[in-house]
């Protein structure tokens, strides 16, 4: 039973809707979450590659804790909705048709949960989609400076193949001693 809605509008079954509501809010922060970790780890490896890296077992221990964190931060989705019961009038007809659908509690008492919920949220993305902006800015950057530097040492050599990219870390790092960029250059030549 459609009625030309987009969304069903026969949906009471209120366990399905909270259901489906924490699966799809704690899958949504576990991929923000992880991304962010991801470009964490690469603006490690990439931008400060004599620093410390995560090991295998600290990346396992950091996803499921991002896991089971998301999927706390998520329960509370399970108390701020619930089944809406509306009355539709049908344009062609003019018949009123009973409709139910899954969204948030239109219970008065769950007004300031259901804001602070998605207060929290925006928060969330800011967070995630920020972090994300500034560390893969800052790659990009240490990218652009060590090609920079590749094209440098490159210009007396007789290969012409200046698009090559070697993964040298004194050239990634621009910040490491002079030894190790000597190292790094003295590497390639």
């Amino acid at each position: 039973m459609f009625y030309g809605f987009k969304v069903p509008i026969t949906f009471k079954n209120k366990p399905g809707c909270k259901m489906i509501h924490f699966l799809n809010h704690w899958l949504v922060i576990t991929s923000g979450a992880l991304l962010l970790f991801v470009a964490i780890d690469r603006y490690q490896k990439i931008c400060r590659p004599f620093r410390w890296h995560l090991s295998i077992k600290s990346v396992n221990i950091a996803f499921l804790v991002i896991v089971n964190a998301a999927m706390v931060y998520s329960v509370g989705t399970i108390s701020i909705v619930d089944v809406a019961h509306v009355n539709v009038t049908e344009e062609e007809s003019g018949k009123r048709i009973e409709a139910f659908y899954c969204t948030h509690s239109k219970d008065p008492g769950l007004k300031t949960a259901i804001n602070l919920f998605h207060a929290l949220d925006l928060l969330a993305f800011i967070t995630i989609i920020g972090g994300c902006i500034v560390l893969y800015v800052l790659i990009s950057r240490a990218l652009w400076v060590s090609r920079k530097h590749l094209k440098h040492a490159n210009k007396g050599r007789c290969s012409n193949d200046s698009n090559l990219l070697l993964p040298v870390y004194g050239i990634l790092n621009p910040v490491a001693n002079e030894k190790h960029q000597f190292l790094a250059l003295s590497a390639i030549m």
